[in-house]
């Protein structure tokens, strides 16, 4: 439990609840109110922490160790401060007779509702090492996922950011400095030398400019997405971008097939795997498509309806899915079908890579060049005057 006064947030104790229990009484000049102390701050827990914590865990009581004895060696080994003050509260509460899940339920920003419905089917089933073992497969692989994408997305953005950097340096630094140099001869500068100085003077007396751009493109997407038609209309136009469109498409249901067969696998029912699984994605296209399911699974229909398949899927996935139905082994089929896309989706990126990083050379050295071209131009026209 954390309070807060109107000046001050801190921590409150068990000796301090238990005093204003006691007395029933508060300072007039405070207004106490319990608060989600950890919204204000973050989380302050990466994925691959958590999917470490998991898989130590697991190890742990896979070794026959007692659950709370677990937590406390993670706790005392645990680098990350706040990662290691939530696992002594878990620790707390298992010593007090709550259940695992019941106390990871109180840290929704760490554990999702992915985490806590697997801890639920572990504790019930008596496998909750098994249980453990899968999730952190499951996190793991969650890992590996956005650490390719975010290492296909470095170089472009570091590329981009110093070309941002460079035609910056030139049109706000340099180039104004050749143009004073050209117009002490009293010569007309050329139209491009022209053009780059009001773009320069623009860079440099109108600096914050850009990023006001950058806030209120920002505000207008998210705008966007609070507007239910216009978001579906843009979630729709990225799906057809050609490459991007089949990224973002093979992301989701990598995603979407390691998710719902990990769930399945671990014994959670199909209607509630399909809840969980549609709280991992924020596009509303897909969340129709989860819904759809989840409908048809209500109606006692099959998952995938063959002649009416749901965008994003494809006639392969939704073919998988129904053979799984009928043969019983769903999860399987799921996980399967997930390494696949895992797979496609790695050569994707490696292929995107490749096209993106010669296109912004190209486009870096169009831009530079003609910045230089626009100087060497006036040092033509310089030599010119003098003779």
């Amino acid at each position: 439990m954390t309070w807060h006064s109107k000046s001050n947030i801190f921590k409150a104790t068990p000796e301090m609840r238990l005093y204003f229990k006691k007395r029933k009484t508060q300072k007039k000049f405070l207004r106490w109110e319990k608060i989600q102390f950890d919204k204000i701050i973050g989380s302050g827990v990466s994925m691959k922490e958590i999917a470490q914590f998991t898989r130590q865990l697991a190890t742990l009581l896979e070794a026959r160790l007692p659950l709370a004895m677990s937590l406390e060696i993670l706790a005392n080994q645990a680098s990350n401060l706040k990662l290691q003050q939530i696992i002594r509260k878990i620790l707390l509460d298992i010593k007090e007779g709550k259940s695992l899940s019941n106390s990871m339920k109180r840290y929704p920003h760490i554990f999702n509702d992915l985490y806590i419905s697997l801890i639920k089917v572990g504790e019930h089933g008596g496998i909750l090492e098994q249980t453990l073992s899968r999730l952190a497969t499951y996190l793991e692989k969650m890992v590996h996922l956005h650490r390719k994408i975010r290492s296909a997305m470095a170089y472009p953005l570091v590329v981009i950011f110093v070309a941002i950097g460079a035609v910056t340096f030139l049109l706000a630094g340099v180039v104004p400095t050749f143009a004073e140099l050209f117009q002490d001869f009293g010569s007309q500068l050329p139209a491009p030398t022209q053009w780059m100085l009001t773009v320069g003077s623009v860079i440099k007396t109108h600096f914050w400019l850009p990023v006001l751009i950058c806030l209120g493109i920002w505000l207008l997407l998210k705008k966007i997405k609070k507007n239910e038609k216009v978001a579906c209309y843009f979630e729709r136009l990225s799906l057809s971008i050609p490459l991007i469109g089949g990224l973002i498409r093979k992301n989701f249901l990598a995603k979407f097939c390691q998710t719902l067969g990990t769930l399945l696998n671990c014994g959670v029912s199909l209607l509630t795997a399909l809840e969980v699984t549609g709280y991992a994605t924020t596009n509303k296209i897909f969340i129709k498509a989860i819904q759809n399911m989840k409908d048809r699974i209500v109606r006692g229909r099959s998952l995938i309806d063959l002649q009416s398949i749901d965008e994003p899927f494809t006639l392969l996935i939704a073919q998988m899915i129904r053979i799984g139905e009928e043969t019983g082994t769903l999860d399987f089929m799921l996980l399967k079908v997930a390494k696949s896309y895992e797979e496609e989706l790695d050569a994707s990126i490696e292929a995107l890579t490749s096209i993106i990083e010669p296109v912004i050379i190209v486009v870096l050295g169009v831009i530079l060049g003609g910045i230089l071209i626009a100087m060497y131009l006036q040092i033509f026209d310089l030599v010119n005057v003098i003779q």
